[in-house]
């Protein structure tokens, strides 16, 4: 269980970036937890003291494979004085019922009801217990692909509305013997990865400039050209480079106004041969040369 994934609902797909539609919520799971106690699944109200009620609930409904998925949350300093007892009677429970290939792809389906994404993952490996020649084989095969497609729609929802970090942790739970879906998932990855690498240099940029420090404007420059031209924060860069190279030339003309006119070609010859000021900078350095 990988406890860093955002909750999210997962039913029926919704409008943006494949979400699913939230499942009506026990009555106990919509009270926020104490302030003292850490959410088991970020961004929910599910806290350790409730999933030990929901394991309870379960054992006394002889829902095993249930209880066991609530008491594995349960974090080991968190865990009360009797666990050891209930984890004993939900895996024996578990392990002496008559479990089909029909009762184990009905477990697995149940784990996509709570929200995290990383249940998505926990229900592939459940539907993969599902032998070979049982009846429900195929239709295990088949939910294995489909959650698979929903993770990387997750992942992509995630990234559209800009969570990175969220986007690629999704991602990385494709399963690899997936492998149309695992390669879509490794190629997002890297691209996700590159788009926050472009925007930790847009900020890096911003943070050097200096007022009537032509090489300060210089150096941003030369740090947001380092974002690929195919990727959305590349129209930003583009966007201040221009601006940051009629900034050079407007510190270049404020240095031969006050007669400092080697100083202004100085600044001047700064202007990237790139950008859209660099002609304009050009005739004023010939102007200056020849006073």
């Amino acid at each position: 269980m990988n406890t860093n994934e955002t909750a999210e609902p997962a039913v029926e797909p919704a409008d943006e970036g494949g979400e699913a539609s939230p499942s009506p919520q026990p009555a106990s799971l919509e009270t926020a937890p104490p302030a003292n106690l850490e959410a088991i699944f970020p961004g929910s109200n599910i806290d350790s003291a409730q999933a030990l009620e929901l394991a309870r609930t379960a054992l006394a409904k002889q829902q095993f494979g249930e209880a066991l998925t609530w008491l594995n949350q349960i974090p080991e300093d968190q865990r009360p004085e009797d666990y050891a007892t209930l984890l004993s009677e939900a895996e024996a429970g578990y392990a002496s019922s008559v479990v089909t290939g029909e009762a184990m792809l009905s477990e697995a389906r149940r784990l996509v009801e709570p929200v995290p994404a990383s249940l998505f993952n926990d229900a592939i490996e459940r539907a993969r217990q599902v032998p070979v020649g049982d009846p429900e084989y195929d239709q295990a095969q088949a939910d294995i692909a489909r959650w698979s497609q929903v993770i990387l729609d997750l992942a992509e929802g995630r990234a559209a509305s800009g969570n990175f970090d969220g986007a690629i942790a999704a991602a990385q739970l494709v399963p690899q013997d997936q492998a149309d879906v695992h390669a879509q998932a490794q190629e997002q990855i890297k691209r996700w990865q590159q788009r926050q690498v472009n925007r930790q240099l847009l900020q890096q940029a911003q943070g050097l400039l200096q007022p009537d420090q032509a090489t300060s404007f210089r150096d941003a420059i030369s740090l947001v050209q380092q974002i690929p031209p195919d990727y959305p924060e590349s129209a930003t860069a583009q966007e201040r480079i221009d601006q940051w190279s009629q900034d050079i030339l407007v510190i270049a003309r404020a240095r031969a106004a006050v007669g400092q006119t080697a100083e202004a070609i100085a600044a001047a010859n700064l202007v990237p041969a790139d950008t859209s000021a660099y002609d304009q900078a050009q005739q004023e350095i010939q102007q200056w040369q020849g006073q």
